[in-house]
């Protein structure tokens, strides 16, 4: 049987991660029980006439259509595209967690040290250039003030309801 693949659009430091979070090979194959593979079992549905497959190009990442009880990949090998935005997303906050806990393990720098981020993107497989140092620089500074402001709240929380002091 041949292999069926769909294609979905990422940004490039998304899916050099995705490729190498996944194996390092293209197409991709979602290991099952996977969220991904989750994912796919509940949104890949049969193709309407009307509707047109992501041709694919550059930016689109190729994903193996796996084989699910009842669900033939010949028929079943649709993502719309608020499901192809939706799996975007749901690997965007993959890559955030992943990013997260590097940020909160070196939190107490003060702020991001450049170098540090190059050893990040290297070793996760992302191409060091200006397009995906940029994007990933401005998600770990989202993520930075996120966890900043939860410390902050958390602060005030606790000297809020121990009157100021330490408990």
């Amino acid at each position: 049987m041949n292999e069926i693949y769909i294609n979905v659009i990422l940004p490039p430091y998304l899916k050099q991660w995705l490729i190498n979070a996944t194996g390092g090979t293209e197409p991709i194959r979602f290991q099952k029980g996977s969220p991904y593979n989750s994912f796919l079992r509940e949104y890949l549905r049969h193709k309407r006439e009307c509707e047109k497959f992501t041709p694919w190009s550059q930016e689109c990442v190729r994903i193996v259509v796996p084989h699910f009880p009842g669900k033939d990949p010949e028929y079943y090998n649709y993502l719309s595209p608020s499901a192809a935005k939706a799996l975007e997303e749901m690997v965007r906050d993959f890559f955030d967690g992943e990013l997260a806990r590097v940020v909160r393990a070196f939190r107490n720098i003060g702020k991001c040290r450049y170098h540090l981020l190059i050893a990040w993107l290297e070793d996760h497989g992302i191409e060091v250039d200006d397009r995906n140092t940029c994007a990933v620089l401005k998600r770990w500074q989202l993520i930075q003030s996120r966890i900043t402001a939860n410390d902050r709240q958390k602060k005030f929380r606790d000297n809020k309801y121990h009157g100021g002091r330490k408990a």
